[in-house]
C-alpha cells in the first residue's frame, strides 16, 4: 500500500493537510468525500507556479498554526515534517489543535534510509518554492520524540518509495526507481526510507 492509500483509509471527519501545497497528496484525500478537509501552508503557489486555489486554505507555517485548539480528528503532515524551520513546534501545533484521542499521519523521509546514506538524497534541496530540507528525521528519533510531545504512536507503516510523494526528486527516473523500490523491501526498518 501507498502512503496515499495508508492516508486515505485512515482519516476520517474534519482534517488538516500541513504543509499542502503541492497538492498530491490534497487532491486524493478531496477524493474521500465523508471529510471536510482543510489545507494549511506557508506556499501559496503549486508547482506549476499556479496559485493554491483549494478550498478552506489557508498560508501559514505549522509552527504557528492558526487553528483554535482541539478542531481537527485528524491531522495529516504529509512530506513537510522535514521542511519545518522548527518539527517540534510544528508537532505540538498539530497536537494543539487535534481533539482527543485525534489522529496525527506523518509520512517524510527516512534520515538512516540506505538511500539517504549513500547520497545525500534529501539534504538542504531546495524546491522550485525555495524551500528546503531542513532537518531529515528517524524513525528512532520519532518512536521518542511524538511521545514527549503528548502523542501516542499507534502503528508505525513503512512504504516503499513511490514517485507520487516524491515531486522533484533527483531520484525519480525509471530504472533507479525499481532499483530503489527492490532494495527497500528487503531492509531492516531502520533503514527503510
Amino acid at each position: 500500500m501507498n502512503r496515499i492509500d495508508f492516508f486515505k483509509q485512515n482519516l476520517y471527519g474534519k482534517v488538516l493537510d500541513i504543509g499542502s501545497s503541492h497538492g498530491t497528496l490534497h487532491k486524493e484525500i478531496m477524493k474521500k468525500t465523508n471529510l471536510h478537509v482543510f489545507a494549511l501552508d506557508v506556499v501559496t503557489i503549486n508547482e506549476k507556479g499556479e496559485p493554491v486555489c483549494y478550498p478552506n486554505f489557508k498560508q501559514g507555517m505549522a509552527e504557528e498554526n492558526p487553528y483554535k485548539d482541539n478542531v481537527f480528528d485528524c491531522v495529516v503532515m504529509g512530506e513537510m515534517l522535514e521542511h519545518a524551520k522548527d518539527p517540534i513546534k510544528a508537532l505540538q501545533e498539530a497536537h494543539r489543535v487535534l481533539k482527543p484521542k485525534g489522529l496525527l499521519l506523518i509520512s517524510t523521509p527516512n534520515k538512516v534510509s540506505w538511500i539517504n546514506r549513500t547520497t545525500k538524497g534529501y539534504e538542504g534541496k531546495a524546491w522550485k518554492t525555495g524551500y528546503g530540507h531542513n532537518i531529515i528525521q528517524t524513525i528512532g528519533g520519532l518512536k521518542e520524540l511524538l511521545p514527549m510531545i503528548g502523542y501516542k504512536i499507534v502503528t508505525i507503516y513503512i512504504t516503499e518509495y513511490r514517485l507520487e510523494g516524491n515531486y522533484g526528486s533527483r531520484y525519480e527516473f525509471f530504472p533507479l526507481t525499481q532499483i530503489r523500490r527492490a532494495v527497500t523491501r528487503v531492509l531492516p526498518e531502520r533503514l527503510k526510507e
